[in-house]
C-alpha cells in the first residue's frame, strides 16, 4: 500500500508542475491581452496595437516557468540582469543605425548565456552571444515590418518548437514552449500584441542561453536551434537585398493572415525550422550542421527574394 501511495505521489508531482507552468503562461497571456485592449482604447495619442510587449511577456513568464519547473537554483539574478540588459539594449537600438543594434544587445546576451555556467567560454559562450545579438536585431526588425499581422509571436513559437526537438536536454526549453503557446495566440490572427524590439532582444538572449546549455551534449544542436529562427531572421536580409537589386523591390508586408503572401511566408518558415532542427541540428559534426544551416538560409533567401519579385510584377497583396 505504501508503494502504491508513493507511486501516486511521484505521478502527481510532474502533473502539478505542468499545471503550474501552464497557469504561468495563461496568466502572462491574459495580462498581455488586457493591457493591449486597454491601450488600444485610450482616447487620443498614438495607438500601440498590436502592443509591442509580447516578447517581454514571454521572457518574464519563461523565467518564472523555469523556476517553477526546475527550482530557483536554475535561474538567478545574473540571468535576470542579463535579460533586462538585452531588453534595454534592444529598445535603445531602435533609434540607431542597424549595424549598431547588435552591439547594444551583446552585453546582455553575454551575461545571460554566461549565467548558465557553461564550460567553454571561448568556443560556446562568446560565439553564441554574438549570434544571438545579431539574431535579436534581425527578429526585432522582422517583427516591426510585420507589425500589422503581429506575425512575430506565432512564428517565434514555431522556432521554439524547432529548438525543443533538436537540443538533447529539454528541461528548460519545455517550460518556455508551454508559456509561449498562449502568448503566441495573443499575437497572430488576433493581432493584440507583437514581440517588440525590447522583447525580441530579451527573448533571444534567454532562448540562446537555453539552447547553448541544452545543446552541450551535441554542439550541432546549438546551430540547429538558433537556425530555427528561420524567416524571422532572414526576412529583413531579403528585404535589404531586394531594395538594392536592380529591377527588384521589397514587397509591402502582408496585411492579412489569409493573404497568399502570408501563407507562403509561414510555409517557408516551417520548412526552414524543420530542416534546421531535424537535419542540421542532428548532425554529429559542427561543420556539417553549419554548412546545412547556411545552405538552407541561402535557399530561403532566394525564396524570399522570389516572393518580393512576384509582388513587384503585380500580384494582389491583401
Amino acid at each position: 500500500m505504501l508503494a502504491i501511495t508513493t507511486g501516486m505521489d511521484a505521478l502527481d508531482a510532474p502533473l502539478d508542475m505542468a499545471r503550474q507552468v501552464g497557469l504561468v503562461g495563461l496568466a502572462a497571456a491574459a495580462g498581455l491581452a488586457v493591457v493591449a485592449l486597454i491601450v488600444g482604447r485610450l482616447p487620443g495619442g498614438r495607438r500601440l496595437v498590436p502592443l509591442p510587449a509580447a516578447g517581454l511577456a514571454l521572457a518574464a513568464a519563461s523565467m518564472i516557468a523555469i523556476t517553477v519547473a526546475e527550482g530557483p537554483e536554475r535561474t538567478g539574478s545574473r540571468q535576470a540582469v542579463g535579460v533586462a540588459a538585452a531588453a534595454l539594449g534592444g529598445l535603445v537600438a531602435t533609434w540607431l543605425p542597424w549595424p549598431v543594434r547588435p552591439l547594444l544587445v551583446l552585453p546582455g546576451a553575454l551575461l545571460t548565456i554566461d549565467s548558465m555556467g557553461l564550460d567553454d567560454r571561448s568556443e560556446v559562450i562568446v560565439p553564441t552571444a554574438v549570434v544571438a545579438a545579431v539574431l535579436a536585431a534581425l527578429v526585432g526588425q522582422a517583427d516591426r515590418v510585420h507589425a500589422a499581422t503581429a506575425a512575430g509571436p506565432p512564428l517565434l513559437l514555431a522556432s521554439i518548437v524547432g529548438m525543443y526537438i533538436t537540443i538533447p536536454e529539454t528541461g528548460q526549453i519545455l517550460p518556455i514552449l508551454v508559456v509561449a503557446v498562449p502568448i503566441a495566440l495573443v499575437g497572430g490572427p488576433v493581432r493584440l500584441a507583437r514581440l517588440g524590439a525590447a522583447g525580441s532582444a530579451a527573448s533571444l538572449a534567454l532562448l540562446a542561453s537555453i539552447v547553448a546549455e541544452g545543446g552541450q551534449p551535441r554542439a550541432a544542436s546549438i546551430v540547429g536551434g538558433l537556425a530555427s529562427l528561420g524567416v524571422l531572421a532572414l526576412d529583413p536580409v531579403a528585404r535589404w537585398l531586394a531594395d538594392r537589386l536592380r529591377g527588384w523591390s521589397a514587397a509591402p508586408p502582408p496585411a492579412s493572415w489569409r493573404s497568399p503572401a502570408m501563407v507562403r511566408l509561414v510555409a517557408l518558415h516551417l520548412a526552414v525550422v524543420l530542416v534546421a532542427s531535424r537535419v542540421a541540428g542532428l548532425r554529429e559534426g559542427l561543420k556539417q550542421s553549419t554548412a546545412i544551416a547556411g545552405l538552407t538560409a541561402v535557399v530561403a533567401l532566394f525564396a524570399l527574394l522570389a516572393f518580393n519579385r512576384d509582388m513587384e510584377r503585380g500580384e494582389p497583396h491583401r
